[in-house]
Protein backbone atom coordinates (compact mmCIF):
# COMPACT_ATOMS: atom_id res chain seq x y z
CA UNK A 1 0.00 0.00 0.00
CA UNK A 2 1.35 3.46 -1.11
CA UNK A 3 0.80 6.30 0.01
CA UNK A 4 1.17 9.25 -1.63
CA UNK A 5 1.43 13.18 -0.62
CA UNK A 6 1.94 16.15 -3.07
CA UNK A 7 4.36 18.50 -2.13
CA UNK A 8 3.12 21.92 -1.69
CA UNK A 9 4.13 24.31 -4.42
CA UNK A 10 6.71 26.93 -3.45
CA UNK A 11 4.85 29.36 -4.11
CA UNK A 12 2.28 28.34 -1.77
CA UNK A 13 5.24 27.75 0.67
CA UNK A 14 6.24 31.60 0.33
CA UNK A 15 3.18 32.94 0.62
CA UNK A 16 3.00 32.05 4.17
CA UNK A 17 4.30 35.20 6.52
CA UNK A 18 5.50 32.50 9.18
CA UNK A 19 7.40 30.44 6.52
CA UNK A 20 9.03 33.32 4.98
CA UNK A 21 10.11 35.06 8.91
CA UNK A 22 11.28 31.46 9.34
CA UNK A 23 13.67 32.05 6.34
CA UNK A 24 14.81 35.25 6.33
CA UNK A 25 16.39 34.29 10.18
CA UNK A 26 17.67 31.27 8.84
CA UNK A 27 19.39 33.05 5.98
CA UNK A 28 20.60 35.91 8.66
CA UNK A 29 21.83 33.16 10.87
CA UNK A 30 23.86 31.21 8.24
CA UNK A 31 25.55 34.31 6.39
CA UNK A 32 27.76 35.09 8.83
CA UNK A 33 28.23 31.33 9.70
CA UNK A 34 29.27 30.99 5.50
CA UNK A 35 31.42 34.41 6.00
CA UNK A 36 33.54 32.48 8.59
CA UNK A 37 33.85 29.44 7.13
CA UNK A 38 35.50 30.88 4.37
CA UNK A 39 37.82 33.18 6.23
CA UNK A 40 38.53 30.39 8.45
CA UNK A 41 41.64 29.05 7.05
CA UNK A 42 42.69 32.32 6.31
CA UNK A 43 42.15 34.04 9.20
CA UNK A 44 44.72 31.21 11.02
CA UNK A 45 47.39 31.29 8.43
CA UNK A 46 47.90 35.02 8.17
CA UNK A 47 46.50 37.04 11.32
CA UNK A 48 47.22 34.13 13.74
CA UNK A 49 50.52 32.69 12.03
CA UNK A 50 49.45 28.94 12.71
CA UNK A 51 49.43 27.22 9.64
CA UNK A 52 50.37 24.09 10.78
CA UNK A 53 47.70 24.36 13.57
CA UNK A 54 44.75 24.41 11.24
CA UNK A 55 43.62 20.44 11.26
CA UNK A 56 43.44 20.86 15.21
CA UNK A 57 41.21 24.23 15.47
CA UNK A 58 38.83 22.67 13.06
CA UNK A 59 38.83 19.44 15.12
CA UNK A 60 37.83 21.34 18.00
CA UNK A 61 35.44 22.88 16.27
CA UNK A 62 33.55 20.63 14.64
CA UNK A 63 33.47 18.33 17.98
CA UNK A 64 32.56 21.14 20.36
CA UNK A 65 29.24 21.12 17.83
CA UNK A 66 28.70 17.45 18.11
CA UNK A 67 29.07 17.69 21.86
CA UNK A 68 27.20 20.40 22.31
CA UNK A 69 24.13 18.67 20.87
CA UNK A 70 22.84 16.76 23.83
CA UNK A 71 22.93 20.49 26.33
CA UNK A 72 21.00 22.28 23.35
CA UNK A 73 18.41 19.45 22.97
CA UNK A 74 18.24 19.63 27.33
CA UNK A 75 17.97 23.60 27.28
CA UNK A 76 15.41 23.43 23.90
CA UNK A 77 13.11 21.06 26.26
CA UNK A 78 13.46 23.18 29.53
CA UNK A 79 12.95 26.42 27.77
CA UNK A 80 11.87 25.93 24.29
CA UNK A 81 13.87 26.02 21.37
CA UNK A 82 13.48 29.40 19.95
CA UNK A 83 15.23 30.76 23.14
CA UNK A 84 17.59 28.69 23.25
CA UNK A 85 18.54 29.31 19.73
CA UNK A 86 19.02 32.85 21.27
CA UNK A 87 21.37 31.77 23.42
CA UNK A 88 23.09 29.73 20.79
CA UNK A 89 23.21 32.79 18.71
CA UNK A 90 24.87 35.13 21.27
CA UNK A 91 27.30 32.59 21.98
CA UNK A 92 28.17 32.29 18.93
CA UNK A 93 28.30 36.27 17.91
CA UNK A 94 30.44 36.68 21.69
CA UNK A 95 33.04 34.05 19.85
CA UNK A 96 33.62 35.59 16.85
CA UNK A 97 33.86 39.28 18.91
CA UNK A 98 36.18 37.59 20.66
CA UNK A 99 38.49 36.53 17.64
CA UNK A 100 38.79 40.00 16.64
CA UNK A 101 41.47 40.76 19.68
CA UNK A 102 43.88 38.26 18.64
CA UNK A 103 47.41 38.59 17.80
CA UNK A 104 50.12 36.39 16.20
CA UNK A 105 50.24 33.03 18.01
CA UNK A 106 47.27 33.45 20.30
CA UNK A 107 46.52 29.57 19.75
CA UNK A 108 45.27 28.82 22.95
CA UNK A 109 42.82 31.63 22.89
CA UNK A 110 41.36 30.27 19.24
CA UNK A 111 41.07 27.22 20.96
CA UNK A 112 38.44 28.34 22.94
CA UNK A 113 36.99 30.98 20.30
CA UNK A 114 36.61 26.99 18.08
CA UNK A 115 34.97 25.60 21.11
CA UNK A 116 32.47 28.16 22.36
CA UNK A 117 32.03 29.04 18.18
CA UNK A 118 31.59 25.08 17.61
CA UNK A 119 29.22 24.82 20.36
CA UNK A 120 27.01 27.78 19.09
CA UNK A 121 27.11 25.83 15.27
CA UNK A 122 25.50 22.78 17.63
CA UNK A 123 22.60 24.68 18.35
CA UNK A 124 21.95 26.06 14.93
CA UNK A 125 22.17 22.47 13.57
CA UNK A 126 19.78 21.29 16.06
CA UNK A 127 17.10 23.76 16.82
CA UNK A 128 16.72 25.35 13.71
CA UNK A 129 15.61 22.21 10.99
CA UNK A 130 14.01 21.00 14.00
CA UNK A 131 11.95 24.29 14.43
CA UNK A 132 11.42 24.06 10.73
Amino acid sequence: MTISRRAAPLTALLGDPVVRRFLLLAFLNAAPVAVTSTLFVFFVEARLELASQTGVFLVLFFAAAAASTPGWRRLAVRFGPRRTLGLGMGLAIASFIWAFTLCPGDGAAFALICLASGAALGADMLLLPAMF
